[in-house]
């Protein structure tokens, strides 16, 4: 069992009031925080289903994510708006949006169970066979080593061409990120 010490809100008496505690945080076999879990058991509430909105933020430099939930979606924005790195987030679009740019699994979320609904999907996600690496490269017309940098693997450039190269001769299956990246790279390029 981990502890953090996190700003966050408690119910109490009807109203919502920020306190910062340790709080006890388990981590899921995706490792992301539980999230029902732990406010559940902090609160003595169970809020799965119920609709409040729920923002996760998690950055490259965090090990757990923060996951903040609050009453309305303007309550949650200027929760959001509070972050020293975020940018001024104007509507909750905009918050969906910068959410977007961060790591999985960060996002906007309406309830506690679309969050849990899309961080189970994120764990089941497709990962590229080699026939999908292969047709994904000449579809985008890139060399292995290029390829493999478009879909953030680094290293030399022969090192991401023998990955590639492994990937599309089967050897190996691609890793579920750079599956995703995969996925986002080919879709940017239907959208240009």
């Amino acid at each position: 069992m981990l502890a953090l010490a996190r700003e966050k809100n408690i119910y109490s008496g009807g109203l919502y009031k920020t306190d910062i505690q340790a709080l006890p945080l388990e981590a899921n076999a995706y490792g992301a925080l539980v999230c029902i879990a732990v406010f559940s058991a902090y609160t003595g509430m169970n809020l799965k289903g119920n609709a409040m909105p729920l923002a996760i933020v998690f950055t490259d430099n965090d090990i757990m994510p923060s996951i903040w939930s609050e009453d309305t979606d303007e309550i949650l924005l200027q929760r959001l708006n509070r972050i020293v790195f975020a940018p001024e987030l104007i509507d909750v679009n905009s918050a969906r949006e910068w959410l977007a740019l961060l790591p999985e699994p960060s996002g906007w979320f309406a309830t506690t169970q679309e969050a849990a609904n899309y961080t189970a999907r994120l764990k089941q996600e497709k990962r590229a066979t080699a026939e999908d690496v292969t047709q994904a490269r000449e579809k985008l017309g890139l060399s292995r080593a290029d390829f493999a940098e478009a879909i953030g693997i680094g290293g030399h450039s022969n090192t991401r061409h023998k990955t590639i190269y492994d990937i599309e001769k089967g050897k190996f299956l691609m890793s579920s990120g750079a599956s995703r990246s995969l996925r986002a790279v080919l879709t940017a390029r239907e959208l240009e």
